[in-house]
């Protein structure tokens, strides 16, 4: 009988022993790398996402959109009116047509009721822009009555 208490003993003690082995490369697998010892002297490769440091430099030189509109206005009007579309008023409204011919076209909606009118208005819009007559009758410019 001792001898079955001793095997029995023995066996429970070796059960014990694995699963305790068992545990501890569980444990080790599951670490993750920041915790993990390194014998070799090598540390894990650190991923850090960028950080902007510094700002941008601005090389566009001052008021340089302001300088290319008002450069657009007076020697290519179509361009600036292309900008400036699309444009809806009370009475009419502005679309650019396409690019033919080497310029904008476009296409002004006048209200139907009233022509005379948003026609006026139309141009007293394009003068509030900077346009004058002369560029103005360069434009090509298709009139819809709706």
């Amino acid at each position: 009988m001792n001898k079955k208490k001793l095997l029995i003993i023995i066996a429970i003690g070796l059960v014990l022993l694995v699963i305790l082995i068992l545990v501890l490369s569980l444990k080790k697998a599951t670490e993750s790398p920041e915790s993990q010892k390194f014998t070799n002297g090598y540390q894990p490769l650190e991923i850090k996402k960028p950080t902007v440091t510094t700002a941008f430099i601005d090389t566009f030189p001052e008021k340089a959109a302001e300088k290319e509109k008002e450069f657009q206005r007076i020697n290519h009007p179509d361009v600036f009116l292309a900008n400036l579309s699309p444009y809806k008023a009370e009475n009419f409204s502005v679309k650019t047509g396409g690019f033919k011919n080497g310029h904008f076209s476009f296409t002004v909606i006048l209200n139907k009721d009233g022509q005379a009118l948003a026609k006026i208005n139309f141009f007293d819009w394009l003068r509030s822009k900077g346009l004058d007559d002369a560029q103005t009758a360069l434009l090509d410019i298709e009139y819809i009555f709706q």
